[in-house]
């Protein structure tokens, strides 16, 4: 990304009244190099300062060093990493070199921990680890996350994968929660919010408005391209429905102007199509508040669908689990 599309983009956020998190994602953000990453930064100062902007970096840790975590400090950022679990468990998370990268991984760990700057984990389960919830569970014990957030493998982007098998992920996700409830020493994603929800429904409280709330989640690509609903839809993806989902370029309009004419576009409209559909058929709704409009693409090539796999096993099961295991305490 240029220092200009950068700038264009902060400059922008000035219109925005609520604080915004930045969220620096998509390949491997450290991979800019130091200099020009905080160079990219720059154009928030302003922002940061006045507590309008937050921002958070997601990464695969092998390129954390001393000033990395410099900077991270500086700037106040949230830390994201990528890891699976045990070495083991990584099997997949290789190096341009094709060799494993879990040691460097490890190695980036250990600098935020000196630093002590605290981050989360996401982690990917399938076939490797699905029946491994007490090793997992030990591990992230033992690395010192604060918060950890667990993807079942989904068909989404240039993974062509999801994992099906309803049966072992109930089972994972139930073990893991009983885990959990044990010795809460960090947080979960997924349970932290289906405790949340639950006690929202069982006291009446407001969860969302009636009319749902999806997050717009506008993405903003290197050459300033603006799609919206998933940072996924940024790529070469597109079908004979849906020939591109850039909705607008920040170099030509702002921020503002791209996000207000989102509702008038074609895969938006689908979405909310789909999502109507889902509030209306699915005992879950409340929950998941419509779903992922990646997972709908990659799996059906249709935003107006309603379940997918990711529903089935990011979410119903979630909720399925922690409810049978509190009935069991």
């Amino acid at each position: 990304m240029s220092v200009t599309i950068a700038e264009k983009v902060a400059a922008d956020l000035k219109e925005i009244a609520t604080p915004v998190t930045v969220l620096w994602h998509g390949g491997e953000p450290l991979a800019t190099g130091i200099k020009h990453f905080e160079a990219l930064l720059q154009p928030f100062e302003l922002l940061r300062n006045a507590e309008q902007v937050e921002h958070v970096v997601q990464t695969n840790a092998t390129l954390i060093d001393d000033d990395w975590c410099v900077l991270f400090k500086t700037y106040n950022f949230g830390v994201g990493i990528s890891l699976d679990g045990p070495e083991h468990f990584n099997r997949n998370r290789l190096n341009w070199a094709g060799d494993p990268s879990f040691d460097e991984v490890i190695a980036g760990v250990q600098f935020l921990k000196r630093h002590g700057i605290d981050f989360s984990v996401i982690a990917v389960v399938n076939e490797q680890n699905i029946d491994s919830p007490d090793e997992m569970f030990e591990f992230f014990s033992r690395l010192g996350c604060s918060s950890l957030g667990i993807n079942i493998e989904e068909l989404e982007g240039t993974n062509k994968r999801n994992y099906g098998n309803r049966k072992r992920v109930q089972q994972f996700w139930k073990r893991l929660f009983k885990l959990w409830l044990a010795n809460p020493s960090f947080k979960i994603r997924e349970f932290s919010r289906a405790l949340f929800w639950m006690e929202a429904v069982s006291e009446e409280k407001s969860w969302a408005p009636d009319d749902f709330r999806y997050d717009i989640f506008p993405t903003v690509a290197v050459d300033g391209d603006v799609v919206m609903l998933a940072p996924e839809l940024n790529g070469p993806y597109s079908n004979e429905r849906y020939p591109s989902f850039v909705i607008g370029n920040i170099r030509d309009l702002t921020l503002k102007q791209i996000v207000s004419r989102a509702s008038s576009v074609h895969y938006v409209q689908d979405y909310l199509k789909g999502a109507a559909k889902c509030r209306d058929t699915c005992e879950y709704f409340s929950f998941c508040l419509a779903g992922s409009a990646s997972n709908k693409f990659f799996e059906h090539g249709d935003l107006t669908c309603t379940a997918t796999t990711y529903c089935e096993n990011g979410q119903k099961a979630v909720v399925d689990a922690v409810i049978e295991s509190m009935e069991e305490i």
